[in-house]
């Protein structure tokens, strides 16, 4: 690569939750000093880019004397310090940003993103946590000078001059560095430094390394997994458990109706799932009580552990005869609200509750997120579908980079109806799978099933019992669940869940392999006959009697 390269390390001492962290002591010397290093160790120019305020004198003073050149400017405009500091550059110059508590990106694994990039003709290349496979902190940005003093120019908002790349990432067809995802699939792990736990979990990472700048990124991973209170590995073909939480607040079933867990029961889910390596949490603003109690789990560093996903319902009380700006507006108050109980500035991943909003009010909804997403009040957007044709409809939108849908082992509508080639197109798209047991009604016994005239279940029981026996799984829901993982196309499996006892059966099933493109072919030849209704919990008459559930929906 001929253009210049520059290396910005951004990094300062106050932080809300783990105040002093650029400071404190990893492998013998202050943690964005040893970031600084390990980055610098292939020669190429690295610049601690922190504020010209008194409080980072010591960090300032601490790089200069580990021989790391320096760049003190607006602690706030995090953009404008990268700008400033490069004021001699040329706009063809590249520049990688690092920060100062993720420590484990050294100059093997920086030269690698500059190959990708070069290699890309993108003009942005950047990690993206858990779609890259990578551990969480374990991260770098690439992009042109250039590139980054347009976006300076572009959007002058506060969250584009706190994230640096904010804009890039929406706008320029950016590029997402996944060339390690299947090689590693480490998402589930985390090195980060963000807590008081992250610290303790990197000391112990590096106190018996002798030279803690030279030892390689890889190294480190595979140490990570080692450590003797790591998280358990996910699927090694990408399907990930996501946390549902329908059911965490008020009963949830349309057969059975769950008994909800306590607030403190509610909130030990919570909290153990996210350091059991849990990355997905599904929540909803119509999940009465939900969000609140994930805003009141997450407190205190956890909420950076997990993307959370929850959904709008733009109906105002007028309901279908609203007009356009009254559901606009309404759509607004649903996410305001979600953010104020999950106690956050901003949503992760905000979806339509319904595929038909994407269009209703001629559009007014779907613009108004876009908006508020454009404002950097939502990170990405995406749509909750119940059929294969409000799917395909929805990834006509060049927003949409999220679809949920119900994918179950008995339905086969989403292979038959071209969906997965569809989306293999998309790349940027998460397809997040819901209701894997179709409501817990697949583990239950024939007559707890729905009473669907002309339909006899017990022949598709006898199915699922003899294909557990046969692939040698634990139960037909570690069947089930190993069907959704083996499939390429989907990237989380969402597992409703009431209490720590079910999570951590959940997690040790995630630890079975999924099953195999062999196994799941024979099982998609052999299923019986679906009737439609089946699969169409809306369809369902209520239930005779009450089925008691061990096992999550």
């Amino acid at each position: 690569m001929q253009n210049r390269i520059q290396i910005i390390l951004q990094a300062r001492v106050d932080s809300s939750r783990l105040w002093g962290k650029a400071l404190l002591p990893l492998g013998g010397m202050p943690a964005a000093v040893l970031a600084c290093r390990r980055a610098a160790r292939g020669g190429r120019p690295v610049t601690l880019a922190t504020s010209d305020r008194a409080i980072d004198d010591a960090l300032a003073d601490a790089a200069r004397d580990h021989g790391i050149s320096v760049f003190r400017g607006n602690a706030y405009n995090v953009l404008g310090r990268y700008l400033d500091a490069t004021l001699d550059l040329s706009n063809d110059a590249v520049i990688v940003r690092l920060t100062g508590d993720n420590v484990l990106p050294d100059a093997d694994f920086v030269e690698l993103m500059l190959r990708t990039f070069e290699e890309s003709g993108a003009p942005y290349l950047g990690t993206d946590w858990p779609q890259d496979g990578l551990p969480y902190g374990l991260s770098a940005e690439v992009c042109r000078l250039g590139a980054l003093r347009y976006a300076a120019d572009a959007d002058t908002g506060a969250r584009n001059q706190e994230h640096v790349t904010y804009w890039l990432r929406r706008q320029s067809g950016s590029l997402v560095f996944d060339l390690l995802r299947e090689e590693l699939d480490a998402s589930y792990l985390r090195c980060t430094l963000d807590t008081s736990d992250d610290y303790e979990n990197l000391y112990r990472l590096l106190r018996s390394i002798d030279d803690p700048i030279s030892v390689s990124w890889r190294s480190l991973v595979a140490r990570l997994r080692n450590l003797p209170d790591a998280p358990p590995r996910s699927s090694p073909q990408g399907a990930k458990l996501a946390l549902g939480t329908a059911q965490l607040a008020k009963p949830y079933g349309t057969l059975a109706k769950t008994t909800p867990p306590t607030w403190e029961e509610s909130l030990d889910l919570v909290r153990s799932a996210a350091r059991a390596g849990v990355r997905w949490i599904d929540t909803a603003r119509a999940y009465t009580g939900s969000e609140e109690r994930l805003g009141t789990a997450l407190k205190g560093g956890l909420n950076d552990r997990v993307t959370l996903i929850t959904k709008v319902l733009p109906v105002s009380e007028r309901g279908s005869a609203a007009t356009p700006d009254e559901a606009a507006a309404a759509a607004e108050i649903s996410v305001l609200r979600s953010a104020r109980a999950l106690a956050t500035t901003h949503l992760s991943v905000v979806l339509l509750h319904r595929a038909r909003y994407l269009e209703a009010w001629d559009g007014a909804v779907w613009k108004r997120l876009i908006e508020l997403r454009d404002d950097g009040q939502i990170e990405a957007l995406g749509v909750s579908v119940s059929t294969p044709q409000e799917a395909i409809g929805a990834l006509g939108y060049s927003e949409v980079t999220h679809i949920q849908l119900p994918a179950n082992i008995i339905d086969d509508r989403w292979e038959q109806s071209g969906l997965p080639a569809l989306l293999r197109s998309r790349r940027d798209i998460i397809v997040h799978a819901r209701s894997p047991l179709l409501q817990g009604v697949l583990v239950r016994s024939a007559d707890a099933w729905p009473s669907i005239p002309g339909y006899e279940p017990q022949p598709l029981i006898d199915w699922l019992n003899g294909a557990t026996q046969e692939f040698g799984r634990d139960s037909i829901a570690d069947l089930c669940l190993a069907y959704l993982r083996s499939i390429d196309w989907i990237d989380t499996v969402v597992v409703g869940m009431e209490n720590c006892a079910q999570l951590a059966h959940n997690l040790a099933l995630w630890q079975r392999p999924p099953l195999t493109s062999e196994e799941r072919t024979h099982l998609d030849t052999t299923r019986p006959n679906i009737l439609p209704d089946l699969l169409n919990p809306s369809a369902w008459p209520q239930p005779k009697t009450p089925d008691e559930e061990t096992v999550c929906r």
